[in-house]
């Protein structure tokens, strides 16, 4: 499942936009990792991200993978992602916000 990354458009696959973020981004200096849950935030906004302590740990990578869109523990295979991202539908995937728009707009 790929994306454009909302920082530099560069198509990723979802599953790595956190790693991508902060190590391969062209803006990859702008964000730093949450010491808590892992996720790549702006640094400008990394403070107040860890004091409002909303954040869950990342788990195991054994037990579970967290989709970077929704924040969600899917299951940790490949499997996981295709069930999240296509058969539930992620509600954060850009690509349902198009669909949905598309369908939307048929209806009219």
């Amino acid at each position: 499942m790929l994306m454009a990354c909302p920082h530099c458009s560069q198509i990723i696959e979802i599953a790595t936009l956190q790693e991508h973020l902060l190590d391969e981004c062209e803006r990859k200096g702008d964000f730093e990792p949450c010491p808590n849950c892992g996720d790549a935030i702006l640094a400008r906004d990394l403070d107040a991200h860890t004091r409002a302590r909303k954040c869950k740990p990342l788990p195991d990578a054994s037990v579970a993978s967290r989709c970077p869109l929704c924040s969600k523990d899917i299951l940790p295979d490949k499997r996981g992602w295709v069930t999240h991202l296509i058969d539930e539908g992620c509600l954060k995937n850009p690509r349902n916000a198009k669909r949905s728009l598309a369908a939307g707009a048929g209806r009219r």
